[in-house]
């Protein structure tokens, strides 16, 4: 309980409901997530060994399934999940990650949750063609289910997220980008996968919800992806405090650079310590 004081003696109690972990929430569907990580293997097995061998590299690399942890969860509203679920899971997430190797390639990004990307460990040329290959091999295999209602979705959300990347690409002055600008892209290239993910799961299991859930996860994206940012925003402050701090202590002393460990006071909130 938080006891808040706006007046003389008053107080208001105010009720913090405690944070759920991803863990926690993802309890109830463990085992459909290892089924979905089974069938993203399956889905981009191939005879070629350079295949092989990157999407080991990607499968070894992926995150939390937060995007199939969204569809399953959607899927189970009404208890009545369809078994295809996890199938249509792994194409949602594999197309994630295909949109994360075309994004590291067009960035020439080195680095990926702590491990090398595609195009730094491989290639460029390689990073392209395989991001291309998780896209077709998702998609392919939505077409085997049959399910058009559900490639319909995943493609729209897919040229979607690519006009967000020719959006963000055609930006000239970054301090020109109006909020309604940023809202634009943010809604195509992060909430729209959200979107689909809760969307997928209603056509598996809870459709009279298909509406309801598809507004959950454009809400849901949009607050993800404006929290992502600011979180890159105060990093890169604390970066440039850091770069600072050490240029004007190394230029004390003829020259000598000495090199410090910043260390943000509680509170503050600048370099995420304390907030």
């Amino acid at each position: 309980m938080i006891s808040a004081r706006p007046g003389d003696n008053r107080s208001v109690d105010v009720a913090v409901p405690p944070v759920a972990s991803l863990q926690a929430i993802q309890l109830p569907i463990r085992d459909k997530l290892e089924d979905v990580s089974r069938a993203m293997a399956e889905i981009v097995a191939s005879d070629l060994p350079l295949v092989g061998q990157v999407s080991a590299h990607l499968l070894a690399m992926r995150g939390k399934l937060f995007r199939p942890t969204l569809l399953l969860l959607s899927s189970e509203v009404e208890g009545t999940p369809k078994k295809q679920a996890v199938t249509v899971a792994a194409a949602l997430e594999l197309i994630h990650l295909a949109t994360l190797v075309h994004d590291d390639a067009v960035d020439h990004s080195a680095l990926r949750r702590g491990m090398p990307t595609v195009n730094a460990l491989f290639s460029h040329q390689i990073s392209v063609i395989m991001g291309d290959f998780l896209y077709s091999t998702a998609l392919t295999h939505l077409v085997k289910l049959g399910d058009l209602e559900a490639l319909q979705a995943l493609t729209r959300a897919s040229t979607e997220m690519t006009l967000g990347e020719m959006r963000q690409l055609a930006v000239t002055d970054p301090l020109r980008f109006t909020e309604r600008e940023y809202y634009a892209l943010i809604q195509s290239k992060t909430a729209s996968l959200m979107r689909t993910a809760c969307e997928l799961g209603a056509l598996s299991g809870a459709r009279r919800y298909c509406d309801a859930l598809g507004a959950f996860g454009q809400n849901l994206g949009m607050a993800f992806q404006i929290a992502d940012d600011l979180l890159d925003y105060r990093a890169t402050l604390c970066q440039r405090d850091r770069e600072r701090r050490r240029h004007r202590i190394g230029s004390r002393d003829s020259g000598r650079e000495w090199r410090v460990r910043v260390r943000p006071r509680a509170g503050r909130g600048v370099c995420g310590a304390g907030a």
